[in-house]
């Protein structure tokens, strides 16, 4: 948490990230967005709802930059928490691993249905030969 002086400066440079994450980088996406992810929890603007609204704008930045959002569930909470602990010290791979996996299982979640819609989805028990056999 940085001192409330610094947060205006702060929150600055923070935005100048976040803008600077389109760009051309050695380091992966997910890698990325850990780092900006976590920035924003260390700077922790708010006397409250910290992580919340990073998670909040976690999300929003993946909408904008094109992906699905990450949705953190409670069981995964721990994981979370000990990624967060190691991108403080500035190992990121946990982290963006958790972001990446969260998007992912969020696409095949939601959007693959969605895009397919309900006639090109085949219900699970006519894939089974076995249940075919009345026919």
């Amino acid at each position: 948490m940085c001192p409330w002086p610094e947060v205006d400066a702060q929150m600055r440079d923070w935005v100048k990230a976040v803008d600077d994450l389109r760009g051309a980088s050695d380091e992966a996406l997910p890698e990325r967005l850990a780092g900006v992810h976590n920035r924003f929890e260390q700077i922790h603007p708010f006397l409250d709802g910290n992580g919340r609204t990073g998670r909040l704008v976690l999300n929003l930045i993946l909408c904008r930059i094109g992906y699905p959002p990450a949705i953190i569930y409670k069981r995964d909470r721990n994981k979370y928490l000990q990624a967060m602990r190691r991108a403080d010290n500035d190992g990121f791979g946990p982290l963006g691993e958790l972001i990446a996996r969260s998007v992912t299982t969020n696409l095949y979640r939601f959007v693959m249905p969605a895009v397919a819609g309900p006639v090109k989805l085949v219900p699970l028990p006519a894939l089974d030969p076995l249940s075919r056999r009345g026919t």
